[in-house]
């Protein structure tokens, strides 16, 4: 009986120093794949949430303040650095349907033929042919909310798009 105590928690304690080791990885990894941002916390803007942000050695004009616009008790919020970043967040509510409702409209736009850069879960990063523009469109949950993400109606150029595209992804609850 002992034995069988001791065996036992020396095996969680084990479990417990992986664990910690993995989250540190993790934080690490998180480090290393944003290299060039910053984290900004939202919760002073009414969104219990966090993103990455391209800071000022990004090289895309992010050398100033970043700016977060949102009147209180509404229901989308703005970011913008300088004159190149902007990222457009607005709160949807329960509608788990958001994204593959919008994805469809995107890919059947007969205005604009659209060829698709990058696509992970629940965001994507999309070039329209005919005016040669980049977009990024996502919606993440956060704490049972689902918010729709997205770049510009008038696009962006690539490196933009890209640094948007690496941002949405980073949103999460704070």
């Amino acid at each position: 009986m002992k034995n069988s105590l001791i065996f036992f928690l020396s095996l969680l304690i084990f479990l417990f120093a992986c664990g910690t080791k993995n989250d540190e990885n993790n934080d690490k990894t998180e480090e290393q794949d944003y290299y060039q941002f910053q984290r900004i916390d939202l919760s002073s803007n009414d969104l219990d949430a966090s993103i990455m942000i391209p800071d000022a050695t990004a090289g895309i004009g992010a050398s100033f303040k970043p700016q977060i616009n949102h009147l209180p008790a509404d229901y989308k919020w703005e970011i913008s650095i300088g004159r190149n970043f902007n990222l457009q967040i607005e709160d949807f509510g329960d509608n788990a349907y958001r994204y593959p409702e919008v994805r469809k409209k995107i890919l059947e736009n007969k205005a604009f033929k659209v060829s698709i850069i990058k696509e992970e879960n629940d965001q994507v990063l999309y070039k329209r042919i005919l005016d040669n523009s980049y977009h990024v469109y996502a919606v993440k949950k956060v704490e049972g909310v689902y918010y729709e993400l997205k770049s510009r109606e008038e696009g962006d150029s690539k490196k933009i798009a890209e640094f948007i595209y690496r941002s949405v992804k980073s949103f999460k609850k704070k």
